[in-house]
């Protein structure tokens, strides 16, 4: 009986520390170990909401995308030292760089040039940001003629995830929410960067 309300004891406590802690937006393990759950407030204040937030970050500072002219093609992409993708790939050291950078969870950025089939420029300013374990996209469509004027835009949006995936016998680079699999590769949660092979 005495083990018995001991060990009721016990459950109490634990589930009392571990309550307090989840509270302080942390929760720790049984040696007290911090298993590195942020409270929702730490992450809204490094979290990344515009492309003004995205632009003043370290690793973007100098590089808003906002700034580049009408006239910015793959050759000044090149020199910019932009990953540019197109009937020859250039810089593509800078593909190898960021995955391994974002593989080890360190802060890493990638400009990606792509020029549409009309020979129009396409960019993405990539971000993944160690401090939210997000990737943000930056999508800038304003050089491509065959969209309707309201289409081109500069538009942020948010990932969990980056990766290669075979999908119908080709290889694409993509970023994802969620899960990946072949039934929702064509989604709005799956954005493909560019193709592989």
């Amino acid at each position: 009986m005495q083990k018995k309300c001991l060990w009721i004891a016990c459950l109490i406590f634990a589930s009392t520390v571990i309550a307090a802690c989840a509270a302080a937006g942390r929760q720790e393990d049984a040696g007290g170990q911090e298993l590195g759950i942020s409270s929702s407030t730490d992450e809204a204040a490094t979290s990344i909401q515009s492309l003004d937030d995205f632009y003043s970050t370290e690793w973007t500072k100098g590089r808003d995308i906002r700034t580049l002219g009408e006239a910015y093609d793959s050759f000044d992409a090149q020199k910019d030292q932009c990953f540019v993708i197109g009937a020859m790939v250039h810089n593509d050291g800078l593909y190898g760089e960021f995955m391994e950078g974002c593989a080890e969870k360190r802060a890493s950025f990638v400009r990606v040039a792509q020029n549409t089939s009309e020979g129009d420029l396409f960019l993405y300013d990539i971000l993944y940001d160690d401090r939210t374990d997000k990737l943000y996209l930056v999508t800038d469509h304003t050089r491509d003629r065959l969209l309707a004027e309201e289409d081109r835009q500069i538009t942020l949006q948010q990932f969990e995830y980056i990766a290669e995936y075979s999908y119908q016998d080709h290889v694409y680079w993509v970023l994802y929410n969620g899960h990946i699999d072949d039934s929702n590769f064509e989604s709005s949660d799956v954005f493909i960067i560019t193709l592989v092979n």
